[in-house]
């Protein structure tokens, strides 16, 4: 049976592009499945992804209780936070948190995290204005002290 690779984020720009090229890659495709997780089940792009082939899941994480089921049997994780919509870093590392804790239970053997560095520490605390920085920052701390593998990912600036 096939590896499981559960991503965060799966109908959004990060964990949708991810989620295309498992399907497109043949060697990606044969080793794992896929197993999208998004808020809205029932929105377009998640019932596309869904008629190809994609297990979408429902869960939330900022619903910590959602994310057992969403990550059970995985054996990889795409995990990519949102600073974004909520514009607060403890919103963000405690979804962060969430899913580590959600992964740890569930046994998960490697973890990929989207983040970004944090600018305060860069800057010795010069800069504190980004939030969407620190808070990942703080997140990728969390996971990196978790006992299992992690590959960290930084989108750069464009």
């Amino acid at each position: 049976m096939s590896k499981l690779l559960v991503v965060f984020g799966a109908t959004g720009a990060q964990g949708g592009s991810l989620i295309d090229y498992g399907l497109q890659d043949a060697p990606l495709s044969k080793e794992y499945r896929l197993r999208g997780i998004t808020r809205n089940g029932s929105k377009p792009s998640a019932v596309k992804l869904a008629a190809k082939c994609v297990e979408m899941v429902e869960a939330s994480t900022n619903i910590p209780s959602s994310l057992a089921a969403a990550v059970e049997g995985a054996d990889a994780l795409f995990a990519v936070t949102d600073s974004w919509n909520s514009k607060s870093p403890s919103t963000e590392i405690a979804q962060g948190k969430a899913i580590a804790d959600a992964a740890l239970a569930a046994g998960v053997m490697v973890i990929i995290f989207s983040s970004l560095s944090s600018i305060s520490k860069m800057l010795n605390g010069e800069v504190t204005s980004l939030p969407q920085f620190d808070g990942k920052a703080v997140v990728e701390e969390c996971i990196q002290g978790l006992s299992v593998p992690v590959s960290v990912f930084y989108l750069a600036g464009w």
